[in-house]
């Protein structure tokens, strides 16, 4: 099988990596080369660590583990709080726990809100001045 591009003619290397001009389907591209970090690489589908807790909730073998992983670890690659991790790991396991379908399997058809058969009421505002506080 031959690649997907006619030719290649390396550019360089500046800031961020190499970079190369390619022709695909008699189009120039400019590419760029750009390594991955530790974060990126530590994710669960490039062989990195899975979650203790949702492998020991949910086991190795559910089907949404590595999904939850992967979620979980870009949280944490965007710089998300441990206390936001871990409210989002504990809904996800708790949706996972009733769902053990491929992630394509998941749909919202036939789903009702449970606490509210019509749109909720939005709570009471309070007023942001204290001495309006009761």
């Amino acid at each position: 099988m031959s690649p997907p591009f006619t030719a290649v003619q390396e550019s360089g290397i500046g800031i961020g990596g190499a970079s190369a001009r390619l022709e695909i389907g008699g189009t120039a591209v400019f590419v760029k080369r750009v390594p991955l970090t530790e974060p990126e690489l530590a994710g669960s589908r490039k062989g990195g660590r899975m979650d203790s807790v949702i492998v020991k909730q949910l086991g190795r073998a559910h089907p949404l583990v590595a999904h939850l992983n992967d979620f979980l670890t870009d949280l944490a690659n965007a710089g998300a709080s441990p206390h936001t991790r871990r409210a989002y790991r504990g809904d996800l396991i708790a949706f996972a726990a009733h769902h053990g379908e491929e992630i394509g399997a998941l749909t919202a058809a036939g789903s009702t809100p449970s606490r509210c058969p019509r749109r909720c009421p939005a709570p009471p505002r309070r007023p942001t001045s204290p001495r309006s506080w009761p």
